[in-house]
């Protein structure tokens, strides 16, 4: 019985060690989070920095973080999701790491969201490290819209914007333009602002021209940004437009093989036709 006793405390002390070690190994990384900007509105991007130092003697390899964002932030990196991982192999000994992620603000009544940096090199990753960022929407009402419509020229794509100032101050240097991806042809010009003053509008439509050979889920980015009276502001719409493949080649195919047929079984017709009179000939 006794020996039975100290049996368990022996495991017990030994399993406590192995705990007590662990966080040891892992409390030897230290991490900061800041962002660069606190308050973001619908769209809005900004950053965040997380600032790793390995406080040890000893590397710390297969290293890896994990972001998660409460509701009102997402990850433009990882497509508008609020959850995103990243891994950074090897920490080495007294090493400092700067990371810098983008975020941006997503559609939801003005509140604060927290974003929790999980931290380590085994699952589940225990240490963590935060920062939050206020939902505020400032006093700028934009319309956004895309349609796609066929064209002489071809497939276009039409990208609508419109912003109205109600912040009684005027917004200064305001900027709209549209990122496609490759192969698409913009065909309108930078929307540029000097300032527009409080109650006025600005808007235009950008025409892109879809290339003859696109299919499939094609991302077109409105991007767009202002300074008012708190600084400069950036901001990130984006839009999916599905391209299907287009018939006309299949039909032109298609077309190709009926004449292919219809030729073959109209010579083949004639040399019938030739043979049966040639047969009748011989007879006479």
């Amino acid at each position: 019985m006794k020996r039975t006793l100290i049996s368990s405390t022996n495991i017990l002390f030994a399993a406590l060690m192995f705990i007590m070690l662990c966080s040891f190994a892992s409390a030897n990384v230290l991490a900061n989070v800041t962002a660069e900007k606190t308050i973001l509105s619908t769209d809005e991007v900004g950053f965040i920095v997380i600032e790793f130092y390995n406080d040890s003697t000893n590397a710390e390899k297969g290293f890896i973080m994990r972001l998660e964002a409460e509701e009102g932030i997402v990850f433009p990196e990882n497509d508008d999701q609020r959850l995103m991982s990243k891994t950074i192999d090897t920490l080495d000994a007294k090493e400092k790491k700067e990371i810098k992620v983008k975020i941006k603000g997503a559609t939801t009544k003005n509140t604060s969201a927290n974003i929790f940096t999980y931290y380590g090199t085994k699952e589940p990753l225990s240490n963590a490290s935060g920062t939050y960022i206020l939902r505020k929407e400032i006093p700028v009402t934009v319309k956004t819209g895309v349609e796609k419509k066929h064209t002489d020229a071809g497939e276009q794509v039409n990208v609508s914007f419109k912003i109205t100032n109600y912040t009684k101050s005027p917004l200064l240097m305001l900027g709209a333009e549209t990122i496609a991806p490759d192969g698409f042809e913009q065909k309108t010009q930078t929307l540029f602002v000097d300032q527009l003053n409080d109650n006025n509008s600005a808007e235009r439509v950008f025409e892109l021209l879809a290339p003859t050979s696109v299919t499939g889920d094609q991302k077109i980015m409105l991007t767009y940004g202002f300074i008012d009276a708190n600084g400069p502001h950036y901001f990130e719409k984006p839009f999916v437009v599905n391209y299907t493949q287009s018939n006309n080649n299949i039909l032109a195919i298609i077309g190709v093989i009926v004449l292919v047929v219809a030729g073959y079984l109209f010579i083949r017709k004639t040399k019938e036709q030739q043979n049966l009179k040639g047969t009748a000939d011989k007879k006479k």
